[in-house]
């Protein structure tokens, strides 16, 4: 439901695996990245495809590895239910 909720992405120290895939499965953005810096209300700009997290409210830059472009791939097409029906091969 969080995507529901419009939150456009997940930011964490950590996540489970099952975690991760299932965010990625409904087409929710998860990245890993140190939360340490970031406060409840700041802004952030994310590029998924640098691994990049700007905290707009601090000017702070904060850098993880970017996601896989088979993920991107899926996320861009609102999830894996959604990226099967124009790719039901799985061509990632």
């Amino acid at each position: 439901m969080i995507k529901a909720a419009g939150i456009a992405a997940v930011l964490a120290k950590g996540f489970a695996r099952i975690h991760f895939r299932n965010a990625i499965n409904i087409g929710l953005p998860v990245l890993r990245v140190d939360t340490s810096s970031i406060q409840e209300g700041d802004r952030l700009r994310v590029d998924l495809a640098k691994g990049i997290v700007e905290n707009v409210s601090r000017g702070v830059v904060l850098t993880t590895l970017p996601l896989p472009p088979f993920i991107q791939r899926i996320l861009e097409a609102g999830g894996m239910k959604n990226y099967f029906k124009t790719h039901p091969s799985f061509d990632v």
